[in-house]
């Protein structure tokens, strides 16, 4: 992984002096249009209502884009994931304090985003006992588990193994039985046994995936394994 860190796209976001290089406003972009749900939640939890969050997370990714603005004086910069929430947290600021002016279809958005699932998601979430900055991380960790699950499948689609991602994925997050296990094995025409060991080999390949999606997002490869733990830790709290 090292010698291809470099390449990653926080890292060469975080590295490029020519901030009109085509190669840098192109990574910074595919990282906003992968990791924005966070922010929509983080909105949301702060009081706003779904107009006003998407008002907000619209202007705050046409600003990233637009400035590029990378310099924000915190020791976890290094981090896309605490960039993003403390960028947000002086967006949101700089706009109350200049009592914001609503812009929402003023020019065309830079990002397609589906604010509209974002909400049906943010509504499912356990309001009452969460904060603008759990929410922020949890929905964080959310989209890196969804995203690896998405190459998965299309690795596995490639392999011509749609079906029996389908038939496995629910197995991946969940505890099956010995049940389960037969019922897929009949299925699949398989035994038990080699349905637990492509169980396994689909966990493990997630698992790589994932540290390949988080790797994407940092600027040291130090910092993968941390960022795991820290998703982990997100979820189970």
């Amino acid at each position: 992984m090292a010698d291809q860190f470099p390449t990653t796209r926080w890292s060469l976001v975080l590295a490029g002096s020519d901030r009109a290089n085509p190669d840098v406003h192109d990574a910074l972009e595919a990282l906003c249009h992968s990791y924005w749900p966070p922010i929509y939640g983080q909105a949301r939890m702060l009081g706003n209502d779904p107009e006003t969050a998407r008002d907000l997370t619209q202007d705050f990714f046409a600003h990233i884009l637009e400035k590029n603005t990378l310099g924000v004086a915190d020791p976890d910069r290094g981090r896309f994931r605490a960039f993003l929430k403390v960028a947000f947290k002086n967006h949101v600021a700089n706009e109350h304090r200049r009592q914001r002016a609503a812009r929402r279809g003023a020019g065309s958005a830079p990002l397609r985003l589906d604010l509209d699932e974002a909400e049906s998601q943010y509504r499912l979430e356990p309001v009452a006992s969460s904060t603008p900055e759990v929410e922020f991380e949890r929905q964080w960790a959310r989209v890196l588990l969804a995203r690896a699950l998405e190459r998965l499948e299309a690795e596995m689609r490639t392999n011509r193994e749609g079906a029996k991602y389908h038939l496995l994925e629910p197995c991946l997050t969940g505890l099956p039985t010995g049940k389960t296990y037969a019922k897929i094995a009949k299925t699949l025409g398989s035994s038990d046994g080699a349905v637990r060991m492509a169980i396994h080999r689909m966990r493990r390949r997630w698992g790589e995936i994932l540290r390949d999606e988080i790797s994407q997002t940092v600027a040291d490869p130090q910092q993968v394994e941390d960022e795991l733990r820290h998703l982990f830790a997100v979820l189970d709290s």
